[in-house]
Formats: C-alpha cells, structure tokens, sequence
C-alpha cells in the first residue's frame, strides 16, 4: 500500500511540474502575442534580444508601449532598424502608424549610461540627435534611411543607447524633445548595443 502512495504522489508531482515548468521556462516578453503564425517564435526571440546578427547585418526593435506601465501595447505599431556597422548605413521600417504624419527617427541623449540609470536627465535630456524624417504613408508605413554615424552640418555623432521614433512636431534641431504625446512614439526594445 505504501508503495503504491508512493508512486501515485510521484506521478501526481511530474504531472504537476510538467504543467508548470513551460511557463516557468518561458522567456521574458515571449508571451506578447505581437505576430502570429510560424513566424511569432522566431521574431519574439529576435525582439528579446533586441540584436540579430547575420550577414554583418543587426537589427534593433521599435515598439509601441503603454506610457503608465511601459509594457509593449499588444498588437501596436511597431518598426525595426537594420544597419551594418561596417557599412555606416541603416534602414528603418515602420508599421502601423497614422498615415500622412510626419515623424523623426531619433538617438535620444545619448551618452548616458542607460544600464546605471535609466532616466538621469532632467526632462527633455541633453544631445537628442535627428537620423532621419519622413512623412508616413496611407498604408501606415514609414521607410527610412541613412548613416548610421555621420556628422549633421558640423557636428559628428555616434547612435547609441536610446532610439525613438517621435513625431515631428514633438522634436526640435536644436532644443531635442519639445513635446511629449508617448501613445504616438515608438520606444526601443533593447539599447544600442556597445
């Protein structure tokens, strides 16, 4: 009789571990539900790590994001950055987005060690640099490109840290972030990576 307990409450335990342990395993973020299909795993696992690499390419994730939690609005708008170091150049495409609105693709204060503190500049932060604008289609979708480094009349820069898309009215050239409507904007996933 005892052995019989015994190998019902072992039983009754794989059963319950087995249940469990899928959500226990799971990835952060992995149960978004931003894609569907065959596709989803991959372009999740892509987006966790918010670095791809292949053929000297890397990719870098924009989404929409709930401003009060910060969590990625489900089935949002979103976009993703492709740029190959070694060739100083990027294209970024945007998806889901109000058509016939101007944006600008933006390296917001960089400079900052993010990773120490993630907000230690006084509104709106220091050095916010433009890479690209442009004008979203009726489709709800924006194509940019440009240098990924490079200089802005006399002034070089380096992106790192931060990337947004913002609207255009909301980003000044020379005073960096001059308003604030964070529904409209679309927020890294991850930082630039070093």
């Amino acid at each position: 009789m005892k052995t019989l307990r015994l190998k019902l409450f072992s039983i009754l335990i794989l059963l319950i571990v087995s249940m469990i342990a899928p959500t226990v395993m799971a990835k952060p973020g992995s149960d978004k539900g931003l894609h569907k299909g065959k596709d989803k795993e991959k372009h999740l696992q892509a987006a966790y790590n918010g670095l791809n690499k292949g053929n000297g390419a890397k990719h870098l994730y924009l989404y929409e994001k709930d401003p009060e939690t910060w969590e990625i609005v489900e089935n949002g708008s979103g976009g993703k950055i492709t740029y190959i170091p070694q060739k100083d150049k990027f294209i970024f495409n945007g998806h889901g987005l109000e058509p016939d609105v101007m944006y600008d693709l933006i390296n917001y204060a960089p400079g900052v060690n993010w990773t120490k503190d993630p907000y230690p500049n006084p509104w709106p932060g220091e050095n916010s640099t433009e890479i690209a604008s442009g004008i979203v289609n009726e489709e709800g979708n924006i194509h940019l490109k440009g240098s990924w480094n490079g200089t802005i009349g006399e002034e070089t820069y380096d992106i790192e840290g931060k990337v947004w898309l913002v609207l255009s009215d909301d980003f000044g050239l020379d005073m960096g972030m001059t308003g604030w409507a964070p529904r409209e904007y679309l927020f890294e996933y991850d930082l630039v990576p070093e």
